[in-house]
């Protein structure tokens, strides 16, 4: 295979190109979100998220994804203050950049009518 892909290396590969070697195409390891190229998750985290009922559950699911459980847990949607304990820490906004990626993949898949 490698001579196959010496010979060409930019040409897609066909089953039936390489000296009877078989060939398989490999999935992604990761799945791009937002049109910037920048926020991806694991091809993993994209299958969890599109098997989920809901847009709510992949929403979760995705957010679990971009974000560490750090980030998660000192920061809310858009930064306020807590509307439980005023007194308490105000948190940091999630970046809006990767939230809008999530929503409109979101929004993509819903209106393609699967997952």
């Amino acid at each position: 295979m490698t001579k196959c892909l010496s010979n060409n290396p930019t040409k897609d590969l066909k089953v039936s190109e390489c000296e009877g070697e078989t060939v398989t195409p490999c999935k992604p390891s990761e799945v791009t979100l937002g049109n910037d190229g920048e926020t991806t998750v694991s091809a993993h985290c994209w299958e969890t998220a599109k098997a989920q009922s809901t847009a709510n559950g992949m929403a979760r699911t995705l957010l679990m994804g971009i974000f560490s459980v750090d980030v998660l847990l000192k920061s809310n949607l858009t930064g306020g203050l807590n509307k439980v304990d005023p007194t308490a820490e105000r948190r940091q906004a999630l970046d809006g950049k990767k939230l809008q990626a999530l929503l409109g993949k979101i929004s993509n898949v819903i209106r393609a009518g699967g997952r």
